[in-house]
């Protein structure tokens, strides 16, 4: 993995009116924010890897209905507790391929829920099946979930903290792991949905199993690519992506490469973030469209 970028779509609804016509409703928002923007297994100046929080609600829970985190790479557990978001407040995981950068910091953040929250529920964690790979190698989150606390279950960590609190999963972290997987598709195809929002995913070509993902809501969508940036632009590979299927209509892309965050993000993480969609952020980590008002910004 040579970058990571986030390709944004803001595809917003109309007003949200009560049936009067006089009453206005809870207005849905969407809030992105960039939970890590390093790209490889190298460490630069304290940025976490690769991944990408979406919060989804309304105005009156604060856009926190639906927690939805896409890779969990290195750091991503502290990333969120700077938001105040602990792992039990996550609704979902979406793994876009499974490369290191993209996935060391899940067995930190399951690890930690089970700890506290050992009796479920169980979090969902969807990502690609099964993929062999050019020189035959097997990709396979299936088997990096259900093995996921190995190392604390051979240490006895596991076995200990369950003697401590028996309500706690004997098997460890990966019995709360609920993994779905699906088979990547050149076109969109729903993996996951909750109430209004859905979630589909579309094959793309860094390794095998590789998947992009696209977030539906009534507030507005996004679209998370994982993909080596430096080796092709970033509006060519929005391009790309739209090429493979018509449904999915024009973006625009919030990128943040190792290359700009060396630039921008010397002490705060992507800042590149706050540059790149002007008026629109809600802090230099996240963008937040939280209504059809957010149109006249």
């Amino acid at each position: 993995m040579n970058g990571y970028s986030v390709v944004v779509t803001a595809l917003f609804a109309g007003a949200w009116l009560g049936t009067s016509g006089s009453i206005a409703r809870a207005a849905p928002c969407l809030i992105v924010t960039l939970t890590g923007t390093q790209g490889g297994p190298q460490s630069f100046n304290g940025l976490a890897g690769a991944g990408t929080l979406v919060r989804y609600g309304d105005e009156t829970d604060e856009c926190g209905t639906l927690k939805l985190q896409f890779d969990a790479g290195r750091g991503t557990t502290m990333r969120l507790s700077r938001l105040g978001i602990g792992p039990e407040q996550l609704n979902a995981i979406f793994f876009t391929h499974m490369h290191s950068d993209h996935t060391e910091g899940f067995p930190d953040l399951v690890q930690l829920r089970w700890s506290f929250n050992g009796t479920g529920p169980k979090i969902d964690v969807i990502c690609s099946a099964d993929a062999v790979s050019p020189s035959g190698a097997t990709i396979s989150c299936r088997k990096f979930t259900a093995h996921i606390a190995d190392a604390f279950i051979q240490s006895g960590e596991i076995a200990q903290r369950h003697s401590e609190l028996k309500e706690r999963t004997e098997g460890g972290p990966a019995e709360l792991v609920n993994t779905i997987t699906f088979q990547p598709r050149n076109e969109p195809q729903v993996v996951w949905s909750f109430g209004d929002l859905k979630v589909s995913a579309v094959r793309s070509t860094h390794i095998a199993g590789h998947a992009s993902y696209r977030v539906d809501t009534p507030a507005g969508s996004v679209v998370t690519v994982a993909t080596p940036v430096t080796m092709r632009p970033h509006r060519r590979v929005a391009r790309q992506h739209q090429s493979r299927s018509r449904r999915w209509p024009e973006v625009r892309t919030l990128s943040c490469t190792r290359r700009s965050t060396q630039l921008w993000a010397q002490t705060r993480e992507a800042e590149c973030s706050h540059m790149l969609i002007s008026g629109k952020a809600q802090s230099p980590t996240s963008v937040l469209w939280p209504s059809a008002r957010a149109r006249n910004t």
